[in-house]
């Protein structure tokens, strides 16, 4: 019997099942609430994007403790659902937990290049208002850069303004 047979068969595949099965329901609970944040930022609707936010920090909590409870039922040679599926004795796991396993490392990758689009996106908004701003407030502190008529950009002086209302 072979040391990753033995890593194996200390697995209360059970017990894993059980618990990547919830993580994948949270997961993708997580994934629609990214998905609800990505339609609220298309929209501009901050309401809705405040009230997301609340929900994902809360829902995030859960996926992180879930995340935690299948690290400790895993063995101390697989410190992570991903170091499992690379072990050599992956294979001897029943099919059900080792699909269970692709899909929640699958829905962790949706979920985080979701979350880091929404991120980005969320941060370029933010440098557009910042810039408006700046702009109709003369904020002489930024080097606010604006487009001239011919289509380059050109930066706002301290002695330019937009001119009278």
């Amino acid at each position: 019997m072979s040391s990753t047979t033995s890593v194996m068969q200390s697995i209360d595949n059970n017990e894993l099942t059980s618990l990547v099965v919830e993580f994948d329901k949270l997961l993708t609970e997580f994934y629609e609430l990214l998905e609800h944040e990505a339609e609220a930022i298309k929209s501009n609707d901050t309401a809705a994007l405040t009230a997301s936010n609340q929900n994902k920090t809360s829902h995030a909590e859960k996926v992180n403790a879930a995340a935690t409870a299948i690290e400790k039922a895993l063995p101390e040679s697989c410190a992570n659902l991903i170091d499992l599926s690379l072990d050599e004795g992956f294979s001897s796991l029943p099919q059900n937990l080792q699909q269970h396993i692709k899909e929640a490392i699958n829905l962790t990758v949706k979920c985080y290049d979701k979350n880091v689009a929404n991120g980005m996106s969320i941060q370029i908004l933010s440098n557009i208002n910042q810039n408006a701003i700046d702009t109709l407030t003369g904020n002489q502190n930024k080097d606010v850069k604006l487009y001239g008529a011919s289509g380059e950009t050109t930066s706002q002086g301290a002695k330019k303004s937009l001119g009278k209302a």
